[in-house]
């Protein structure tokens, strides 16, 4: 309860999910072992052209879609990429793709093209713009700081997400449902290093 005596609605808290990884041990330890699994299994990972539901084959690992996943870009590792995507998937319940080299449809590109490079977008920056005319599909996203962010087209940013069911577009974590859990325990945390 605050000053007035009256309890604090869970509206009130503000709680962050990557505040919590940073600053709770236990939501860190949960995150980071996930993350790291998800990393690992990079080793038994198959690639499948085709219709999973009929047809399909797998793909030989010198196919450049085995490139780009074992080596996406310039600065990261294939482990550093699924790792931060284990990470913002557990916490953010979303780790959008950025497909670097990629010509969009808006712009003459074909829909089979095949990603340069794949970077993992921070999802707090990333917004997605509503078409108007087609209420249901992504006119395309923006990234960065509200005043000045960079615009994607659609097909530019694979979101990778854990289906939430009050959005159509976005994700839901682990976190968040846990977030009473997580306050209380710091809060219990700080009473008991005060005493």
């Amino acid at each position: 309860a605050h000053a007035t005596g009256q309890p604090i609605s869970r509206d009130q808290l503000k709680f962050d999910e990557l505040d919590a990884y940073r600053d709770s041990i236990w939501t860190y330890a949960a995150a980071y072992r996930k993350a790291v699994c998800l990393a690992m299994s990079l080793s038994y990972m198959r690639i499948y052209r085709g219709d999973p539901y009929g047809d399909h084959a797998e793909v030989p690992t010198n196919h450049p879609a085995w490139r780009v996943l074992r080596d996406p870009n310039d600065w990261q590792s294939g482990f550093d990429l699924w790792e931060d995507t284990g990470l913002f998937l557990g916490l953010k319940g979303e780790a959008p793709w950025l497909l670097i080299g990629v010509k969009p449809r808006a712009m003459g590109g074909t829909e089979a093209a095949q990603p340069k490079q794949l970077m993992v977008l921070r999802p707090a920056l990333l917004r997605h713009v509503v078409d108007r005319e087609r209420s249901s599909f992504i006119d395309h996203w923006e990234y960065g700081q509200v005043h000045d962010p960079i615009r994607y087209e659609p097909d530019e940013v694979m979101m990778l997400k854990l289906r939430d069911p009050q959005s159509d577009y976005r994700g839901l974590g682990h976190a968040r449902p846990a977030a009473d859990a997580i306050l209380s325990d710091d809060k219990a945390v700080v009473y008991n290093q005060a005493q």
